[in-house]
């Protein structure tokens, strides 16, 4: 998958991560709850900076 930006020209470089929603973290309209997309933004951005360096504190 490729995002692109402005004039043509594409991102190669990025992180992508799928997530499967529990029944929990959804409401009535099956969309995610506020607090469930901070937690996964939250999650992604630890495993980003991971897959970058091995450790957050390096």
């Amino acid at each position: 998958m490729k995002y692109s930006i402005g004039e043509g020209k594409m991102i190669k470089n990025y992180f992508e991560k799928e997530f499967e929603l529990r029944y929990f973290e959804i409401n009535e309209y099956g969309f995610a709850l506020p607090t469930t997309i901070l937690t996964l933004l939250e999650e992604t951005a630890a495993e980003h900076c991971y897959s970058i360096n091995p450790s957050l504190y390096q």
